[in-house]
């Protein structure tokens, strides 16, 4: 294969999202084992394109957040996180975005429909990147919905860049999987574009476990939040019931994460400025390079021609 023919089959790869496609598709034969898997991956197939017309593309590595939006006058030439004075933004709703994480069946889903006002007990496992907006008068407010399943815990990191601030929830049910989800917890809180952005630990399904059990999910023997979380990130633990509706935990912790974020806006906006930026700047010297070695693999293919 000549080098021109390997950059066009990568280009049409990443235009397509190719590499997502085939690990979307594989993680959901081996999750519900089709007998007809001929069939079964012609209706998925659909079933994506429908969702992906719904929804648009959305590229984790590319910087997605704009100017901030709405901050008190309070704010407005207090510096940023290099120290550099934040620019005045616009008046208007403040524009914020939060990430969901945490294992696959702890019930990310359930509490996103929880806190737009449908608890739901019918969801199937998200697989992927799934959007929620949400709108009130002083905010427009963006959910990322993250597959948490093992497959797709590795896409994460991707995602941390666009965030104002996170949500992680837990099933507190589920002791067999205590160590998996701490482990998770540990790398998220650990990731430098995750330090110093609000925290909010949901920790679910406490209709199902003893008031003592919430305590040991959150304590040294599971997700250990007090000594893991550093203490310039605001950190809140909520026990809830995401299937419940009005559940007191659900609103607690998302009420808690907007007025925290919205205290915050104008240094938490340039944090996320900053590390978009960082991403776009990153993911344009991979390209870079690629083309190089493209080039110089073509420019060695000429000569190697020229020679014989």
């Amino acid at each position: 294969m000549s080098a021109a023919d390997q950059e066009a089959k990568v280009a049409y790869a990443k235009k397509h999202n190719i590499h997502h496609l085939f690990e979307l598709l594989a993680h959901r034969v081996l999750d519900r084992r089709p007998d007809d898997v001929y069939a079964f991956l012609r209706e998925q197939i659909t079933d994506i394109e429908g969702v992906e017309k719904r929804k648009g593309t959305y590229d984790p590595t590319a910087a997605h957040h704009e100017a901030p939006h709405g901050s008190s006058s309070n704010n407005e030439n207090k510096p940023g996180p290099s120290g550099a004075p934040a620019p005045a933004p616009p008046s208007g709703p403040k524009k914020i975005t939060i990430g969901v994480f945490g294992l696959d069946n702890a019930g990310k889903t359930s509490l996103i429909s929880c806190i737009g006002g449908e608890a739901t007990k019918d969801t199937t496992p998200t697989v992927g990147f799934t959007p929620t907006n949400l709108e009130t008068p002083d905010h427009h407010v963006c959910i990322y919905d993250l597959g948490g399943g093992a497959t797709f815990r590795g896409i994460w990191p991707h995602y941390f860049h666009d965030c104002h601030g996170i949500m992680f929830v837990v099933d507190a049910s589920d002791k067999a999987r205590l160590a998996e989800a701490a482990e998770s917890f540990q790398k998220l809180v650990q990731h430098e574009y995750i330090r110093g952005k609000p925290i909010v630990v949901y920790c679910n399904k406490r209709d199902l476990v003893s008031g003592s059990a919430v305590a040991e999910v959150m304590g040294d023997g599971g997700l250990d939040v007090a000594n893991l979380v550093g203490r310039d990130t605001p950190t809140k633990i909520a026990a809830c019931c995401a299937v419940k509706d009005r559940d007191e935990g659900v609103d607690e912790g998302a009420d808690w994460i907007i007025t925290t974020i919205s205290a915050r806006y104008a240094d938490l906006s340039a944090t996320v400025k900053q590390q978009c930026d960082a991403v776009k700047q990153a993911k344009k010297e991979r390209l870079e390079a690629q083309r190089r070695r493209v080039a110089e693999a073509k420019a060695a293919e000429e000569a190697a021609a020229a020679s014989s």
